[in-house]
């Protein structure tokens, strides 16, 4: 116990001492920040403010002496004109950077002021580089020593020359910010060790040459580079120095080197530098039928002395050591909870991702296909191109030694320089413009919701929905403010849209503003990211909001997040949430924020777009910037800009297929970028407009692309043509015919065309085409491929066989149209147009046998052959289909009566059905069973050349004017030049092992076609019931049967032709039995039930590929009027038979009672009458008695 006692003493006496000493050295720290003037950055300041102000001639520090004579201290306080007590703050600034956005949450339209003191032993006169996004003042030593303005970009920072006393010397900024950030600043004064070199740059003529560029290089490295001011001058303030500098000086074709320039510490240094015409090499990009390749990138590699071949792999730039002009990486650190991140202070360079030797440089080529390099530096250069599988040569191959260096020499021009090579930029584009339905120019976003809507968003108060059939429009009050940011949609499918004004989301067909958008004190919604789970992430100009449903949640500066201002949201893989600010990127986990890659340059504000490639590195860019995309793998920094060959210096957006090629959205084209190449599209490749804004690729790998006119629409993957462009010719270079496709193992595929001879066709795309050194020009129509692999060739000079790397003519015959073999190896040919009838060559005997007319062929013209199943051949001829059994020839198509004319096409397929197509068109025969195919469309007209089963089941059929036609068993899509086939006249089909399908065209060359899987949408718009229109059917009333039943749907469909699309119905019966089904382009359809009872109505749409939408149902019930109902009208029929018959025999017995009771009457009145009549004969007895 003592021991543990005494133990805890000297733990607590130890604790007390370094307590004291850590409150000793605190004490001793100085109050002022004082920096030797050693020419590193100052970091370390005390700044005060904000004071609102819209200028910079109001002088706040009045009343504390002036801005003359401020010296002020850590926590000295001041007051505004309002009462409000501002402090002096100390401000330590991780990089060389200094952001005053922690130290001031809100400079809008204020002035803010900096301060610090520079210590010197010894007077001396000197330069410093003040650079601010802001302009501002600058004092020192009670002197204003000048105004700084807005530099757009600052490699080499303007110089502002300063006496330096003996002691410590004040310095205060004076800075004034706007309405955005940054909010920063940099200072450094350099050493009277500096040196500074006034360049002067004149013309031909003598006259200066303003916004010349000047860049400086040390042992071929480019360090700085800046541009002359408006009479040709430019200063250079270096720092430390190199033992010599390389200048190269360029405007236009412009250009002069002034080499191994020395300067000697403290030196002032006049250059003078005289510009002539420099172009130093000059040639062409070509495709190989000699048109032009535009934005081809083509680079100048310098060969350094002592490399004598090859590619020199020394890392050059470009890139910028001097100024903080790049972002750099947080080297170590971690993070508190509501806490800023504790961090590293050492910078990490950025390199360029494609490095280049030193003195290289990069071109892109323009309209017509010419290139020039202006200016190169004496020496010798190797020249390549980028192509789309790689580096191209002058000498048309990918290898480097194939092409000899060239020697540029000052003043001379290397002229004449050629690319030739395949077409590098495939695929096909599609255009939405104004005039197509968008209200607005200038298209701000783009997105697509799972139902399949398009949605694009502008900069005028405007969102589009596009449903394939016409944009439907959106304002305010459904969009607050009038500049979409971002759109993005929830797990539910909902669309998000961030405005400059705040957040709506779709309600039902509608939009709603989000209610807590008056809450938010910045209302700019640039970013929004949904995760599974509901939650919405926003960055805005109030920080980091999220949205439950419920409530929001936000995260500033107080709260811990890196800014107020966030820009682009991302979710990794791995769970993490990532943000970008104007001064980093971070990470969020709920309640550590983690800054990662320091953002230290100027220029730009928020970094608007973050992107994860499928290697797990972040790439961010910010149209800002003006120079570049970065790539962080989470070790390394690097760069992909122009000067490795992107489009514009201006990125806009990044996205990626899933075959994890990068897509670039800059200001002058969409640049592709597969890791090693890149390939530029350009406006005339199918931009609507070359300023692409924002890009969204779909499920199907197609790539949306908001651009300065409206959208385009680019498929890099379902239609690539192989034509002239590649390398496809015939007679006189034009476009030649592909008869026939054969697989060449292991890959690739062997074409056989009109008078081109034969190709090949492989690579890891398959798109890669080679001419093959065999047959010469051969016009080869017919590929048989036997069991032992010999390749046989029907051409028009005979029969060859082609095995290893021999070829030998077998049989002199011309035109040799249709070719196959039988089972038992033997080789059948036929001659077409010419006749000569069938023919029968035997490998081993050499023995041919021929088949005429005479044989019971019904034509000599034999068009097409194929094996039947036991034996024999069936015959395509000029005049019908014959079948070659048991030495015999049948005229099978008369016996099953197909209409005469040419059979061109035989295919059996794996289920043995024999496919037979024509000039009477096509049929289906199995066993003895023939079924007359016909489309519902009406396109199979004319001759079928070639007919193919794919392996997922669906028919494809190659007309001779209608295109492709595809048959999945219920319904026909036709495919033509309009969806991207190069033609529309199909001579030859083949499956491919991926599923895509190889169309050989007559006159236009070749086309991969391959299936996108993504399914349209369909929905319900109404139903018409009894005159009545409904458009909620959650609660339709019933109809009486008879009555018309009205159903209107419509498709959502962005692939397919408008008049191509196409529906599947079904109309269910109370029974469950289907009343009606089928295909239709309607978009409504109508019955009348018959019967009553719960009727099931269900609709389809179909795509161009025979994708099918998940089925809209929709339940009507029926029921029988009371007029027809027996239930009701049999009682009702008997009550009134009863009624009818109870009112008879009442009439009838009121009327016999009425009878009766007349008799009754007269009865009485005659009874009455006789009494009358006696009384009166009695009265005149009595009277004749009395008388």
């Amino acid at each position: 116990m003592t021991s543990i006692t005494g133990t805890g003493r000297r733990l607590w006496f130890g604790f007390v001492i370094v307590a004291g000493l850590g409150a000793a050295v605190q004490a001793a720290e100085p109050s002022v920040p004082v920096h030797t003037v050693d020419g590193s950055f100052i970091r370390d300041w005390l700044v005060l403010g904000p004071f609102p102000a819209a200028g910079l001639e109001t002088d706040f520090l009045a009343g504390a002496g002036g801005e003359a004579n401020v010296r002020p201290k850590e926590g000295d306080s001041v007051s505004t004109k309002d009462g409000k007590r501002l402090v002096w703050t100390r401000l330590r600034s991780d990089c060389d950077v200094v952001d005053l956005e922690r130290v001031i949450e809100s400079p809008e339209w204020s002035v803010v002021y900096a301060y610090c003191e520079l210590k010197s032993d010894t007077p001396f006169e000197t330069d410093a580089h003040m650079v601010a996004w802001p302009p501002g003042d600058f004092w020192l030593n009670g002197k204003k020593v000048g105004r700084f303005s807005v530099r757009e970009r600052f490699d080499l920072p303007p110089v502002l020359p300063i006496q330096v006393r003996g002691g410590n010397n004040p310095c205060l900024l004076k800075l004034r910010f706007e309405f955005e950030p940054p909010y920063r600043f940099a200072f450094q004064p350099l050493p009277p060790q500096r040196a500074t070199a006034e360049v002067h740059v004149t013309g031909p003529e003598g006259r200066p040459v303003p916004a010349a560029l000047i860049q400086l290089f040390d042992r071929g490295e480019l360090v700085a580079h800046l541009r002359t001011g408006e009479w040709g001058g430019a200063v250079a303030c270096l720092y430390p120095l190199a033992a010599s500098y390389d200048l190269r000086i360029t405007a236009g074709e412009l250009g002069t080197w002034l080499s191994a320039i020395t300067l000697r510490p403290g030196e002032r240094r006049p250059l003078e530098a005289v510009l002539r015409r420099t172009v130093s090499i000059a040639g062409k990009v070509l495709a190989l039928d000699g048109s032009p390749q535009a934005g081809i990138v083509v680079q100048a590699l310098h060969v350094p002395d002592d490399v004598a071949s090859g590619d020199a792999d020394q890392p050059a730039g470009p890139h910028f050591s001097g100024f903080p002009a790049e972002p750099w990486i947080n080297s170590g650190g971690g993070s508190r909870p509501g806490m800023r991140t504790e961090r590293a202070s050492a910078a990490a360079r950025v390199r360029s991702l494609l490095p280049l030797p030193a003195f290289s440089e990069t071109v892109l080529s323009d309209t017509n296909g010419n290139f020039q390099f202006v200016n190169l530096r004496p020496g010798q250069y190797r020249l390549r191109a980028h192509g789309a599988h790689g580096f191209v040569y002058p000498a048309g191959t990918g290898n480097p030694d194939s092409a000899k260096p060239i020697m540029v020499k000052a003043g001379r021009t290397c002229d004449g320089v050629r690319f030739a090579f395949a077409e590098a930029k495939k695929g096909v584009w599609n255009t939405y413009p104004v005039r197509m339905g968008l209200v607005d120019v200038n298209p701000s976003a783009v997105h697509r919701t799972p139902d399949g809507l398009l949605w694009v968003g502008s900069l005028a108060h405007t969102l589009h929905a596009y449903d394939g059939v016409a944009f439907k429009v959106f304002s305010s009050p459904e969009i607050p403010g009038n500049y979409v940011r971002d759109l993005a949609h929830d797990a539910s499918g909902a669309l998000w849209v961030g405005t400059d004004q705040g957040v709506s989301r779709q309600v039902g067909d509608g939009l709603q503003p989000l209610p807590f958008n008056a809450t938010l004190p910045g209302k700019d919604v640039g970013s929004i990211l949904a995760d599974l789970d509901g939650t919405v992430w926003l960055g805005s100009t109030s920080g980091l909001c999220a949205y439950d449903g419920r409530r929001l949640v936000r995260w500033t500066l107080r709260e811990g997040a890196p800014s107020n201002e966030i820009g682009a949201l991302l979710r990794t893989r791995n769970g993490a949430l990532w943000m970008s600010t104007c001064r980093s990127l971070a990470q969020f986990d709920g309640r550590h924020f983690a800054e990662r890659v320091w953002l230290c340059g100027l220029r730009q504000a928020t970094w608007e777009r973050l992107h994860q490639a499928k290697d797990g590195a972040i790439w961010f860019c910010s149209p800002d910037y003006e120079t570049a995309a970065y790539r962080y793998d989470g070790t390394t920094l690097s760069r992909l800009g122009p000067e490795e060959g992107l489009a514009g210096d201006q990125v806009f957006d990044i996205a990626e297929t899933s075959d994890g090629v990068l897509w670039f959205a800059t200001n002058h084209g969409l640049s592709r970028f597969d890791g090693k190449t890149i390939l530029n599209y350009l406006e005339q490749d199918g931009l609507s407009s070359e300023s692409v804004q924002r890009i969204f690729v779909d499920a199907d790998d197609v790539l949306w692309c908001a651009d300065g006119w409206g959208v385009s629409r680019f498929d890099p993957r379902g239609f690539i043509g192989i034509g002239k462009r590649d390398g496809l010719t015939g007679q006189h270079s034009n476009n030649t015919s592909v008869f026939a496709i054969e697989p060449d193992a292991p890959s690739g595929h062997w074409l056989g065309t009109e008078w081109g001879g034969v190709y090949h066709l492989g690579g890891p795309a398959g798109d890669q085409l080679v001419k093959a050194d065999f047959l010469g020009t051969n016009y080869v129509r017919h590929f048989m491929r036997s069991a032992d692999g010999t390749l046989w060739l029907g051409t028009a000079e005979g029969l060859f066989q082609h095995r290893g790397k021999r070829t030998t003519r077998v049989l002199e015959r011309n035109w040799m149209i249709a070719l196959n073999r039988d089972d038992q190896g033997q080789v059948w040919f036929g001659q077409g147009w010419i006749g000569g009838g069938l023919s029968r060559y035997n490998p081993t005997t050499g023995e041919v046998a021929t088949f005429t007319r005479q044989d019971g062929l019904p034509d000599d013209a034999v068009w097409a052959l194929e094996p039947a199943t036991g034996g024999g051949m069936w015959i395509g001829t000029g005049a019908g289909l014959a079948r070659f059994r048991a030495g015999r020839i049948e005229n099978v198509g008369e016996r099953l009566r197909i209409p005469a004319g040419p059979v061109t096409s035989l295919r059996r397929d794996a289920n043995d059905t024999l496919w037979i197509g024509g000039d009477p068109g096509l049929f289906r025969l199995i066993g003895t069973n023939l079924t007359s195919i016909t489309a519902s469309n009406g396109a199979l007209t004319g001759r079928i050349w070639c007919t193919a089963r794919a392996a997922d089941g669906r028919l494809w059929i190659g007309t001779d004017k209608n295109g492709l036609l595809g048959y999945d068993g219920q319904a026909w899509t036709m495919l033509d030049k309009r969806d991207g086939l190069l033609g529309n006249r199909i001579l030859t089909l083949r499956p491919d092992v991926d599923g895509s399908l190889l169309i050989g065209f007559i006159g236009e060359g070749l086309t991969r076609y391959r299936r996108t899987k993504s399914l349209p949408s369909v929905r319900l718009l109404g139903v018409t019931l009894e005159d009545r229109d409904f458009s909620k059917f959650a609660a339709l009333p019933a109809t009486e049967i008879g009555r018309r039943v009205r159903v209107r749907y419509q498709e959502i469909d962005l692939k397919t032709q408008p008049d191509k699309r196409q529906f599947r119905y079904q109309v269910a019966g109370p029974r469950g039995s289907v009343l009606f089904a089928g295909i239709t382009k309607d978009r409504r359809f109508e019955w009348a039930p018959r019967e009553g009872g719960t009727y099931s109505f269900e609709v389809q749409a179909i795509d161009r590929d025979l994708n099918y939408s998940k089925p809209a149902r929709l339940s009507i019930r029926a029921i029988v009027p009371w007029y027809a109902n027996a239930w009701i009208l049999t009682p009702a029929g008997a009550g009134i038979i009863g009624l009818i018959l109870f009112a008879g025999i009442s009439g009838w017995r009121s009327h016999a009672n009425r009878r009766e009771a007349m008799r009754l009457r007269e009865q009485m009145l005659e009874q009455e009458r006789q009494a009358r009549a006696a009384l009166e004969q009695s009265n005149r007895a009595l009277d004749v008695a009395s008388r």
